[in-house]
């Protein structure tokens, strides 16, 4: 199925959302021109659900209605998250998929071609498997609070951070393959990255870094094992 929607079209839910196509069919949400609207779903009830699974979102812009004016081309708030074998392909938006305050799952996740941050989580707790992102002019997967798992991510072509954890953010990485991006992992503002695994190729500013931003946390974490790290200069922790 092919939902196709005007510069102005958006598709705004209180409640849940369920977008599941199959295998042979899935279904696909494009603009008529360059780009639409985007989705909020606003979640907030305790039994409030999103399941995508076997869908593209393509070429979205920051959700606006009325008043209301998010970051994210796919914005979801408070709501229980399962999305799998999904594709977020071309925004202008500030985030491609933005989820705030929310459980949340994503297995074989691709992430691509966005003008900003290709994943934004704010203050959720989630694992992301197998995921691709690549071709993002900001930061690949961003942090803000909340604990997150990630496995088997494959992240290139990143002008930013490839992992960024901020605000308390508690994130944990295994086998992650991150190639031609700014910087590896980052670890800022009380948080703490732990890494296991993986490899970390051609990062122009460093591999890893751990620093302080705001004054009014502490400085973040990093503890990394077994990690290969090729063609970057040193690693970074910023002193004092």
């Amino acid at each position: 199925a092919d939902l196709i929607f005007g510069e102005n079209g958006r598709i705004l839910i209180n409640g849940s959302f369920y977008c599941v196509g199959n295998k042979k069919q899935g279904i696909k949400f494009s603009p008529s021109g360059n780009s639409w609207g985007g989705i909020y779903v606003f979640g907030g009830k305790a039994n409030s659900r999103v399941n995508i699974k076997n869908t593209i979102f393509k070429d979205t812009d920051f959700f606006k209605h009325g008043v209301l004016y998010l970051t994210g081309g796919v914005n979801i708030y408070r709501a229980a998250t399962s999305i799998s074998d999904t594709f977020f392909n071309g925004t202008i938006a500030e985030d491609a998929l933005n989820i705030i305050e929310s459980d949340y799952e994503l297995k074989n996740v691709t992430l691509s071609n966005t003008r900003s941050d290709a994943f934004d989580s704010d203050y959720s707790n989630g694992k992301i498997i197998d995921a691709i992102v690549t071709n993002v002019g900001g930061d690949a997967l961003d942090f803000s609070g909340g604990v997150t798992e990630i496995e088997n991510a494959s992240i290139s072509e990143v002008n930013d951070k490839a992992i960024s954890a901020g605000e308390t953010a508690k994130v944990v990485v295994k086998d992650a393959v991150i190639s031609n991006v700014g910087v590896g992992l980052a670890s800022k503002d009380g948080s703490s990255v732990t890494s296991s695994g993986g490899q970390i190729y051609n990062a122009s500013l460093s591999p890893l870094m751990v620093y302080q931003k705001k004054d009014f946390y502490a400085p973040g974490e990093m503890l990394v094992e077994t990690i290969e790290i090729e063609n970057s200069p040193d690693s970074v922790a910023q002193v004092g």
